[in-house]
């Protein structure tokens, strides 16, 4: 790929490497580990000394990184089963280093059997002004303030895996269809609850925005959020919106499952003995 710059020096490595596009060519897994096959387009810059393909767990956080010389493709092993790693590659010369190229990303699946773990409200602990009511039949969390509350679900998750946490949710309107939401000690991340707002009890995924000063415009840009686990878990749900109803959770780490409130029985009828 050209992008017409030929000079050297960092600027114009810079400009360069905009325009790269990393690719993710082959994943290879054993039962431990796995290695992946990186290429790329060249600098079309000239004094390029080598390539520096960098990743980590995190988008835009990379916390290793191996040269490639003047390869244009690299091959990455020993990745532990089961993260997912984000990889860019930069251009050195003897001026400098450029910016990073695209981001691409990539996870060996786990082989972990599949697990559901579901979990009424009434196990969890509310810090006021979350509270638990009842609608008659059951009870059900929320809060009666915005902004306060906080309702916490500890659990253990029996196997190191990417879990997706689906919740039994009541938004009847557009005042009562988000939480916050976090893992552990993680930030935390807005939580819009239902795309269809009703007067009936819900299942949906934990979904996010990127942050809590992220705007509607971006509801379930993160849909569904992923959250990898072990061992013992805390998710807190924090209160938004007063009146955003939560009846349970259900933690899987099998992304076919998708939970079905019961539907209110209908066409009653009673017969009279004589």
């Amino acid at each position: 790929m050209s992008c017409g710059a030929t000079a050297t020096g960092r600027s114009d490595l810079s400009a360069v490497s905009n325009c790269w596009c990393l690719i993710l060519l082959l994943s290879v897994s054993t039962a431990y580990s796995a290695s992946v096959s990186l290429a790329w387009d060249a600098s079309t810059s000239s004094g390029i000394t080598e390539y520096i393909v960098k990743y980590g767990a995190v988008p835009g956080v990379y916390t290793a990184q191996e040269s490639s010389g003047m390869a244009t493709s690299k091959i990455i092993s020993g990745l532990p089963d089961g993260f997912r790693y984000y990889f860019v590659v930069t251009a050195k010369s003897a001026t400098g280093e450029s910016d990073v190229s695209n981001e691409v990303s990539w996870r060996q699946s786990f082989t972990n059997p599949p697990i559901q773990i579901l979990i009424q409200v009434e196990s969890s602990v509310l810090q006021p002004p979350f509270v638990l009511v009842s609608d008659g039949i059951s009870s059900y969390a929320a809060s009666t303030n915005n902004e306060l509350g906080l309702c916490k679900f500890t659990f253990p998750a029996p196997y190191l895996d990417e879990y997706v946490i689906w919740s039994a949710v009541f938004s009847e309107n557009e005042g009562t269809d988000s939480f916050y939401v976090a893992q552990d000690s993680q930030p935390e991340d807005i939580y819009d609850t239902v795309r269809v707002r009703a007067p009936l009890w819900q299942w949906t995924t934990i979904n996010g925005r990127g942050g809590i000063d992220k705007p509607i415009e971006l509801a379930y840009a993160i849909d569904p959020r992923l959250f990898i686990m072990s061992g013992t878990n805390e998710i807190k749900f924090r209160g938004r919106e007063q009146g955003t109803g939560l009846k349970a959770i259900l933690i899987t780490n099998d992304r076919g499952v998708v939970p079905v409130y019961p539907s209110t029985p209908t066409n009653l009828t009673l017969t009279i003995e004589r």
